[in-house]
């Protein structure tokens, strides 16, 4: 197995279970998530499939999503824009539409008190964008 192709294909499909119902801007939104976040030195697949980091692809446990249970099948256009939008990211012809977030949540939906007390009332962070239903956080620079 090329894995490249599989790093895409599991980047993709955390963009389309964790934001599908967002729409393009909502999923290229989350993929920049994912890419700031692997900046900062860490492989995609770990960023995607660390324990609490994207509850859509961590195996059932302390928090099960049933976005687990989802797929697309095809054709399911939502999926080939996902695609689309990791191939743009990772050719580095994406503009970031969170301005370097590397957090995000919904606040309508949002259960974790970990990301309540270490980002959404944290000073260090701030809401630099609002797309959909989420809000991207980021670290501000000193």
């Amino acid at each position: 197995m090329n894995w490249n192709t599989y790093t895409n294909a599991l980047f993709a499909l955390s963009l389309w279970r964790e934001a599908r119902g967002e729409g393009e801007l909502g999923m290229r939104a989350v993929g920049h998530v994912i890419w700031n976040r692997h900046n900062k030195g860490r492989s995609l697949i770990r960023v995607i499939t660390d324990d609490a980091q994207f509850t859509s692809i961590n195996p059932p446990g302390k928090s099960y999503d049933p976005q687990l249970d989802e797929w697309p099948r095809p054709p399911d256009p939502r999926f080939d824009i996902a695609m689309r939008i990791v191939d743009e990211i990772m050719a580095g012809e994406s503009e970031d539409p969170t301005h370097g977030a590397t957090f995000y949540r919904n606040p309508k939906t949002a259960t974790s008190q970990w990301y309540e007390r270490h980002v959404a009332r944290n000073p260090a962070y701030r809401v630099r964008a609002v797309i959909g239903n989420h809000e991207f956080h980021a670290l501000v620079q000193p």
